[in-house]
This record gives C-alpha cells, structure tokens and sequence, in this order.
C-alpha cells in the first residue's frame, strides 16, 4: 500500500521533525505533521526511542529498504523471501510487510522481479 502524495509529504515531515527533536513523542510529532499516528505507524513502523526495543530509535528509509532487498538477492544468487529476512539482515521482514502491503510489493518497489507464490503441489481430487 502507496502513500496518497499529501501524506507521503506528512510522513515525510514526520521523520523530519523526530530527526530534529528526538524528546519529541511520536504522537506528538505526527500531530505537529497533519498525520494521524495510525497512517504514520502503518506506513513507517514503530519509531521506538533509545533503550527501548532492539533498534534503539533506528528509523528506516525506503531507500534503505531497497538497498537492503537489492543486496540480499546479490549475495543469494536468487530471488531474496521473507524468511530470508527473519534474522541476520539490517532490515526485518515484517519492516517490509508493515510498509509495503506484501512482499511481492516490495520487491516491485525495488524495482526486482517479484516471486509470483504458487502451490507447492497438486491437490488430489476427493472421491
């Protein structure tokens, strides 16, 4: 799911405005943006502060995402899936689910092939 152009601009002013205040809370900030935290949460993720939680006030970029996707297929050889992501990437799957909607849309927004899932065998018609 793609941000509506006025809200990717309200986002955008989120980040900007926890970059330049970090006392600042985040429901503070998407107020001071025009966004709804809801909108911000789903699009950007959980902006924790430092000490709390693993990533200690990490916030991840689009760009950032890409980058990590492109080069995680590099290293494989083959298309990168979400359990790739689980452990031991900069950026977790569920990073990538929260923002984009799907990992098929991620991987499209990256500009890469997405992986078009199919059943792993043929059902057995019931008699």
């Amino acid at each position: 799911m793609k941000p509506l152009p006025t809200t990717q601009a309200a986002l955008q002013r989120v980040l900007l405005i926890m970059a330049d205040d970090p006392h600042r809370s985040y429901r503070q900030a998407c107020a001071d943006a025009g966004v709804s935290y809801r909108t911000a949460y789903r699009h950007l993720g959980k902006l924790g502060r430092p000490g709390s939680g693993r990533h200690r006030d990490r916030v991840i970029t689009d760009e950032q995402m890409i980058a990590a996707l492109r080069r995680a297929d590099a290293e494989l050889g083959r298309k990168a899936t979400s359990t790739d992501f689980h452990r031991g990437r900069e950026v977790g799957h569920a990073v990538f689910f929260r923002r984009y909607g799907s990992w098929d849309a991620a991987r499209e927004a990256a500009g890469l092939e997405p992986i078009r899932w199919r059943a792993r065998g043929k059902r057995k018609a019931r008699a």
